[in-house]
């Protein structure tokens, strides 16, 4: 039985041969390897790919994304405790088009083509929502960052470890579509961590829930728009 089971979503892009070849060279040989197109979305298709992965541990990557040579050999360094369920780690390149070299080094943000999952506790949870509950096809929106939280509120935070040695490379901008649907919901459902971990980064969120009107308490309004303006307003938005 391997260590890892790698799962790659894929559209079976031309970059897919670049990931699989960031694969072959990792110092770490312990794992399998699975690629898996088709479903709704990717994470759709990356449950699908869990339910045969042999691997203790699931290890999600893009088809876009380059995993860096020591990647799996510092994830699993943490995977030695039994309490850690889950890891996230660091992405590197111009993620959001801008064109420039951003490293997302954000402790509970769970970026799906950088995370990592003990498959008992991926399961425990019920794994990635995929259409959250909409009734039809979605776009694939904020399904890993619910993820995390799901894993953390079954198994407590001690659970978690966010290792900034464990890099992968997105050399260009990541194709995730925003579905306002799928924010109103995501807000709802894990409102504390929101708060705490992603809408002080987040200006798009913070505008969403202020005009949408799902948030009605004043004072976390007067919150969202002092972290929307401040984001705004800092060297990394101008």
């Amino acid at each position: 039985m391997p260590f890892f089971t790698v799962i790659i979503a894929t559209k079976c892009r031309p970059s897919l041969y670049d990931t699989l070849q960031s694969l072959k060279k990792q110092t770490f040989k312990d794992f399998e390897l699975l690629t898996w197109e088709g479903g709704m979305n990717e994470y759709e298709a990356r449950s699908e790919a869990a339910k045969i992965a042999r691997g203790e541990v699931l290890a999600f990557i893009d088809d876009d994304a380059l995993a860096t040579p020591n990647w799996l050999e510092n994830a699993s360094k943490y995977f030695q405790n039994h309490e850690v369920k889950i890891l996230s780690g660091v992405i590197e390149g111009d993620v959001y088009g801008w064109g420039k070299w951003i490293r997302i080094d954000k402790p509970y943000w769970f970026v799906g083509t950088n995370l990592f999952v003990r498959k008992d506790a991926f399961w425990a949870v019920g794994g990635f929502k995929v259409d959250w509950g909409l009734g039809r096809k979605v776009r694939g929106w904020r399904s890993d960052t619910a993820l995390g939280y799901d894993v953390l509120e079954k198994f407590g935070e001690k659970c978690y470890v966010h290792a900034r040695d464990v890099v992968v490379i997105h050399p260009k901008a990541m194709g995730s579509v925003w579905v306002p649907e799928i924010e109103a919901e995501f807000y709802r459902r894990y409102k504390k961590w929101v708060l705490k971990y992603i809408a002080p980064y987040d200006p798009r969120l913070c505008d969403f829930v202020i005009k949408s009107g799902i948030e009605t308490d004043e004072a976390v309004l007067r919150k969202l728009k002092e972290f929307r303006d401040r984001v705004l307003a800092s060297s990394a938005y101008r």
